[in-house]
C-alpha cells in the first residue's frame, strides 16, 4: 500500500495525524500482509534498533491465527478507532484467555513480553490508528496454538515455517512483528 493511498482511507482529520508522525510521501517501512490483503501497515516513528522501537501503524483487519506473544514489554496508545483485543495469562505452556476488550481512542494498553493476545478490527472501524513502542528484546516470541485448555506456545520461525494444514492458520510466510 502507497502513502498516496492513505487519503482515500483516513479521514481528513486522521489524515493529518497520520502526516504528523509519519511525514509527507513516505510509504509504511512495513506492510505486513500473511493472506495477500494488508492487515497492518507500520512506519518507524524512530529508526529500528534494539533498545527501544516506536512505531506508527494503521490496523486494518484481523490478526491472523492463534494469540502471539512480543519479544518485549510494549505500549499501545489508540489515536484514532478502536479494536477488539483478547489478552491471556501464561500458565506453563498454556494460557487463560480473558476478554474480549474493546480498545478505544485515547486507551494506553501495556502488555508484558509473555502476554499473549489477539487484536481484531472492530466493526464500527474501518481503521485504527496507534502509537506502539516497545523496549528492548528480553524473550523470544510465537504463537498458543490450539485451544486454551490444551494449548502449547510455538515459537515464531516454527509457526512461519511449519503450517499446521488442519488448523484455522493460513500462509504466514510474510509475517512480521
Amino acid at each position: 500500500m502507497k502513502i498516496t493511498d492513505l487519503q482515500g482511507l483516513l479521514t481528513t482529520e486522521d489524515y493529518s495525524l497520520a502526516m504528523s508522525f509519519i511525514g509527507e510521501y513516505r510509504d509504511p517501512d512495513e506492510v505486513i500482509s500473511p493472506v495477500g490483503e494488508p492487515y497492518l501497515l507500520r512506519w518507524h516513528v524512530v529508526p529500528k534498533n534494539a533498545q527501544a522501537n516506536v512505531y506508527f501503524h494503521i490496523l486494518l483487519g484481523d490478526d491472523i491465527g492463534d494469540m502471539h506473544t512480543h519479544p518485549w514489554h510494549n505500549m499501545s496508545v489508540i489515536l484514532s478507532g478502536k479494536y477488539i483485543e483478547t489478552v491471556g495469562a501464561q500458565v506453563g505452556d498454556r494460557y487463560i484467555p480473558s476478554g474480549p476488550y474493546v480498545r478505544n481512542k485515547g486507551e494506553t494498553i501495556y502488555r508484558q513480553p509473555q502476554t499473549p493476545h489477539r487484536l481484531e478490527l472492530h466493526p464500527d472501524s474501518k481503521y485504527c490508528m496507534t502509537l506502539f513502542s516497545t523496549g528492548p528484546a528480553i524473550k523470544e516470541w510465537g504463537f498458543y496454538v490450539g485451544h486454551p485448555l490444551d494449548s502449547h506456545w510455538v515459537h515464531h520461525t516454527e509457526m512461519i515455517e511449519n503450517i499446521d494444514k488442519t488448523s484455522r492458520r493460513r500462509i504466514l510466510s510474510n509475517y512480521v512483528l
